[in-house]
């Protein structure tokens, strides 16, 4: 049982870190033109010079995009902490602390 909850733990922070990562990077569209390239993500849009401006306008999707993926980076943190907490023995807690990470997870 230990073994699934310290594999549990090492998804759950693996899958905080690639949401960090999706979170963060400027590749969600790529557009490959005849003459440039140019690409866009959450919070900046690039050309090929390398030249990554903030839009001045930003769409409603792309700000609920923004929010609920925050709130996921979020609940995720919860999930590990809670997990790694479930993990120590040391650590009493009048709920379940397995229930709060597999809510928190979903």
């Amino acid at each position: 049982m230990q073994a699934c909850s310290v594999g549990s733990c090492l998804l759950a922070a693996l899958s905080l870190l690639l949401l960090c990562l999706a979170l963060s990077t400027d590749y969600w569209l790529v557009a490959y033109g005849p003459k440039d390239t140019f690409h866009s993500g959450l919070w900046q849009q690039c050309t090929v010079g390398r030249v990554c401006v903030s839009p001045a306008q930003v769409n409603g999707y792309i700000q609920a995009t923004r929010a609920f993926l925050i709130l996921a980076a979020l609940a995720a943190a919860v999930c590990i902490l809670s997990l790694l907490a479930s993990i120590m023995s040391c650590f009493q807690s009048p709920m379940s602390l397995n229930l709060v990470a597999s809510l928190s997870a979903f």
